[in-house]
């Protein structure tokens, strides 16, 4: 646990921070995977993969149709993949030699939620 009331300060202040004497690690766990996935969010070719595979009837695309579709190359398709299942915001199936994508079903509704106000 961190302390987040400096080490001088004076009984009037430490009573009143007294509460918030020390933080529980879990708020820092929380607050790196809010981060995380806002910065995932904060990418327009991440979005532009996010809306493709939202889009898209089967809800899985492979690499290679991203990178033909949005006319990326398949190593920044991979690099802004990772990002995305870094903040849990993709599933990654593998099929063979082929490795498709979806939304991770926890966060559809927020996908959605972004597209519909964009609209």
């Amino acid at each position: 646990m961190t302390s987040v009331i400096p080490s001088s300060a004076d009984s009037a202040t430490e009573q009143r921070f007294a509460p918030l004497k020390s933080v529980p690690s879990r708020i820092t766990d929380i607050a790196e995977e809010a981060s995380d996935f806002y910065k995932a969010l904060g990418d327009t070719t991440r979005l532009e993969i996010l809306y493709l595979i939202f889009t898209t009837k089967s809800s899985r695309v492979s690499a290679n149709a991203m990178a033909h579709t949005l006319n990326i190359s398949a190593p920044t398709v991979t690099h802004h993949m990772k990002k995305l299942i870094a903040a849990n915001l993709v599933n990654r199936e593998q099929c063979g030699k082929w490795a498709y994508f979806s939304i991770n079903s926890a966060h559809i509704d927020t996908v959605a939620e972004i597209f519909a106000h964009s609209s």
